[in-house]
């Protein structure tokens, strides 16, 4: 039997490339407060940024609404390895 995380739960991801943004972006659109990390120096915030333009794109298209769009990006912030 399959449990969903309830939306209290934060979520990490590591590896801010396509699949974990696509991965951040399901998570915060499901409801979850999520960190995005990456090794890379700057590449976590360019995973942010990739998640709003595809959030942009579903807005142009008539997907999503602006208001939700908001609130998911919010959900989203990106990590910093220290070390």
């Amino acid at each position: 039997m399959l449990y969903a995380l309830n939306t209290s739960t934060n979520v990490a991801v590591i590896g801010a490339g396509s699949m974990g943004a696509g991965i951040a972006q399901l998570a915060a659109q499901s409801g979850h407060t999520v960190r995005l990390f990456d090794a890379q120096v700057g590449a976590a915030d360019s995973g942010v940024k990739r998640v709003a333009a595809e959030l942009d794109g579903a807005v142009r298209r008539g997907k999503l609404g602006g208001m939700t769009r908001a609130a998911v990006l919010a959900r989203i912030s990106a990590g910093r390895f220290h070390g």
